[in-house]
């Protein structure tokens, strides 16, 4: 059997020494920090809502949910709904069989999603003027900012005329 000189037995190495050997043989380099750790997904849950989408699927069609209106509050109702009957007791949706949670969890990033989608399509704030007596819009009781209906014509207050938005 050969003995190793003392400078390469790993038990006569400092720790930095025997970093930089490990480092320069044997382990291999990967830069990934920062980046997502889809091992940190508990992966039996995620899979929960994968069911609840196919059920969604058969029972609708494919990304149905994407063409509900008013899904900002509807999905938040049926989130709500879901998680009390969880926190009620219940486990599992009467009509589906799947897990209340895993409901409730779906309806939740469908939100995130028409979140991310209202950030997106959010247009820039127009403040109409009427072309016939040059009345300022923003000033009337007429003109009021509504999150989920932008108006493209009001009619003035003043001078009655239509004032159109063109977008």
């Amino acid at each position: 059997m050969m003995t190793m000189p003392e400078e390469q037995n790993s038990l006569f190495l400092s720790e930095e020494e025997k970093t930089q050997g490990a480092a320069e043989t044997h382990e291999g380099r990967k830069d990934d920090a920062g980046k997502p750790e889809w091992s940190l997904m508990p992966m039996g849950s995620i899979e929960q809502v994968l069911g609840v989408l196919m059920h969604g699927k058969k029972k609708y069609s494919a990304d149905n949910w994407k063409k509900v209106p008013d899904a900002k509050d509807r999905y938040f109702n049926a989130a709500m709904r879901h998680l009390m009957a969880w926190h009620k007791g219940e486990k599992q949706d009467q009509e589906s069989g799947l897990a209340h949670l895993a409901h409730a969890a779906c309806c939740l990033l469908f939100l995130m999603w028409v979140d991310s989608i209202a950030k997106k399509i959010t247009p820039k704030r127009i403040i109409p003027m009427c072309n016939s007596c040059g009345v300022d819009m923003e000033s009337s009781e007429i003109f009021k900012e509504d999150e989920r209906f932008i108006c493209t014509a009001w009619i003035c207050p003043k001078c009655f005329a239509t004032v159109k938005v063109a977008r």
